[in-house]
């Protein structure tokens, strides 16, 4: 569970996983292996390096939350697609965390955006590379004053004020360079390395 509730929130199941594992480290290659984890992957966990500074970890590798891996985030077909007509990923049994949608006017994206990155007025926001998830790597903002292209994965969310993942594609709404908002349609919650809580629930 990633939120610790006190002893009334102790279960039997989890007291004897405890016993049960007490003294037992996760090692690859002789190394104690970083377990880290995110509450939903969106169906594809991320590499390590997507979202953090740092080498590639081989443990740390973006893998498929799918029963016979069928599909694929960051290979063929479409992030729209993947995000819009999502497979039955394990992860999936967290609807609210494995697809969402915010929608934001210009008003308030500006709003958002500046706090962080003095831009002015936000005319565009243009996806850039992405990892194997399909999450951002980076993401180019123009605005009235000047242009910011925003990377890593938490800088990315952030800057929109606290998206879920930064799994997403976002559209304009409203006549091109005058956008009256913006709508992010998205999966996943969290980094997606690691771990995918959702998943192993699922």
């Amino acid at each position: 569970c990633r939120a610790y509730l006190g002893c009334g929130g102790s279960q039997p199941s989890t007291d004897s996983a405890v016993r049960d594992t007490q003294g037992t480290v996760l090692t690859h290659a002789g190394r104690i292996v970083p377990t880290v984890f995110s509450a939903n992957c969106g169906g594809w966990t991320e590499n390590n390096e997507t979202v953090w500074s740092g080498p590639a970890n081989p443990v740390l590798r973006g893998v498929p939350d799918l029963p016979g891996n069928a599909g694929r985030a960051g290979g063929t077909g479409s992030i729209r697609d993947w995000l819009l007509k999502p497979p039955r990923a394990y992860c999936s049994v967290n609807p609210d965390s494995f697809r969402w949608k915010k929608r934001l006017t210009t008003a308030e994206l500006t709003a958002l955006v500046n706090k962080r990155h003095a831009v002015g007025t936000v005319r565009s926001v243009e996806p850039g590379s992405r990892g194997v998830s399909g999450r951002l790597k980076s993401v180019t903002v123009s605005g009235s004053k000047k242009t910011e292209v925003i990377t890593k994965e938490l800088n990315i969310r952030l800057a929109f004020g606290g998206l879920p993942s930064a799994m997403f594609v976002v559209e304009s709404e409203g006549p091109p360079g005058r956008p009256t908002g913006f709508v992010f349609t998205g999966g996943g919650r969290g980094h997606g390395v690691g771990l995918c809580q959702d998943g192993a629930r699922g």
